[in-house]
C-alpha cells in the first residue's frame, strides 16, 4: 500500500483521524506512506465510529488552504460517507486499510452529499491479487 500511495499524483496535504488507538496506528502508516510531515495530523473525536454527517461536518471545518485531506476512519461510516458524497453505491464495503479517493469540488464548506467524483479505491487485497 506505501507503494501505491507514493505513486498516486494525488496526496493528502494534511490527515484528519478518528483518535482511537486502531485508527492512530493506520493514520501513521498512511502519514508515512504518503510522507505527511506529523505537524499536518489532526485528530478529532468526531470520527471515532461517525456516520456520514458528522464526517461532511468535519470536511467543511477544513482550512480552505488546505488542497487536499485524507480521512482517518471506522466502517460502517466511512463506507456510507464514500458512497453518499459521490451519491451512488461506488463501494460496497471499505475494507481495513482501504483507500478511497475522491474530489470535492470548491470549498470545503460548500461540500454537499452527492457533488463529489469518485477517482479511485485501491485495496491490500487488490494489490496481493
Amino acid at each position: 500500500m506505501i507503494k501505491w500511495m507514493r505513486d498516486q499524483a494525488s496526496r493528502p496535504a494534511r490527515l484528519i483521524s478518528s483518535d482511537a488507538v486502531r485508527a492512530r496506528a493506520t493514520t501513521e502508516f498512511v502519514r508515512t506512506g504518503y510522507d505527511i510531515a506529523a505537524h499536518d495530523v489532526d485528530f478529532d473525536h468526531r470520527l471515532y465510529l461517525a456516520d456520514p454527517e458528522t464526517m461532511l461536518d468535519v470536511v467543511r471545518g477544513i482550512p480552505d488552504d488546505c488542497t487536499s485531506v485524507g480521512l482517518v476512519g471506522h466502517n460502517p461510516g466511512s463506507t456510507e460517507f464514500v458512497n453518499a458524497m459521490v451519491g451512488t453505491g461506488v463501494v460496497d464495503e471499505l475494507p481495513t486499510f482501504a483507500v478511497a479517493l475522491i474530489e470535492v469540488p470548491g470549498r470545503w464548506a460548500d461540500a454537499r452529499f452527492g457533488k463529489a467524483t469518485f477517482v479511485a479505491l485501491q485495496t491490500p487485497k487488490n494489490l496481493r491479487d
